[in-house]
Order: structure tokens, then sequence, then C-alpha cells
């Protein structure tokens, strides 16, 4: 059986939470047709058959749902998940220099 998008979502969201994780969630107006490289929104650059678009600003090409993901990541805050890894990073070296303090004594 295939699931409806938003009874997979609903389960993703789950499954994520319920692993400690947060989820932000970005509005889908705009994803499709803005340029994930340059930002420009100018309109006729997506073809909807060849599902590709091509940025009338920047020349850049994106397949519209890689773009959509690609805006996804921008506008959820990439710098903050990069943020959280370091700073987990973080506590796994203060951890092991807790530990190799520990063996010393």
């Amino acid at each position: 059986k295939d699931a409806a998008p938003g009874e997979l979502r609903t389960t993703l969201v789950q499954a994520f939470e319920s692993r400690g994780g947060e989820v932000e969630k970005v509005p889908a107006a705009g994803l499709s047709t803005t340029c994930p490289a340059c930002g420009s929104c100018e309109p006729g650059h997506r073809d909807d058959v060849t599902r590709q678009c091509r940025c009338l600003a920047c020349g850049a090409e994106h397949d519209i749902d890689d773009a959509a993901c690609l805006n996804m990541l921008r506008i959820g805050g990439e710098e903050s998940a990069v943020a959280r890894i370091k700073k987990a990073r973080k506590r796994v070296r203060e951890t092991l220099e807790g530990y190799r303090h520990a063996a010393e004594e």
C-alpha cells in the first residue's frame, strides 16, 4: 500500500522526534521555483515537462525536486545543523579527555 504524503511526513516526523531529533517545518511555497544557487525567483525558468529549471539570473541548472530540497536546507537552517554537530563533537572530545584523565590517575 502506498502512503499518502501527509501520512509519510507524519511517520517520519514521529520517528525522528522519538529519537530526540527536532523537526523544523518549512513552508512549501516557492521551494521549487526559487534558484538555490542565487535565490532568484524570476518567472519562466521552470519546465514542468522535463522537471528541470534553469535560473535566468545566474544560469544554474537543477532538477525541480533537487532545487526544493536545497532550498529546504537553506531555509531550515543548515548552519544550525552544522553547529549542533560541532557541539556534539565537542562533547565527545570532552568525554574522551575525561576518560583519559581518569585512566592516568
